[in-house]
């Protein structure tokens, strides 16, 4: 399971931002972003498979190495 954060903007109809860190980063790097966009957008904060709090990969008994190619055939 992927983890995630939320900050609902208190504008009712407030369009959405996804926020997703690049490779070996967590959703923490968005820190300075979330006090600006918050007022104007709701936000939500992934943290890739392994990265941050989410959960990492289990490997099979196969694959020796937790790589880019093993996270894009687990889906």
């Amino acid at each position: 399971m992927l983890n995630h954060s939320v900050y609902k903007c208190q504008e009712s109809n407030a369009p959405w931002i996804t926020f997703v860190h690049g490779a070996g980063g967590s959703s923490a790097i968005w820190f300075k972003q979330i006090r600006f966009f918050s007022k104007y957008f709701n936000l939500l904060l992934i943290d890739l498979r392994g990265h941050g709090y989410s959960k990492k990969i289990i490997l099979n008994s196969f694959q020796s190495k937790y790589s880019f190619e093993s996270i894009v055939k687990q889906t």
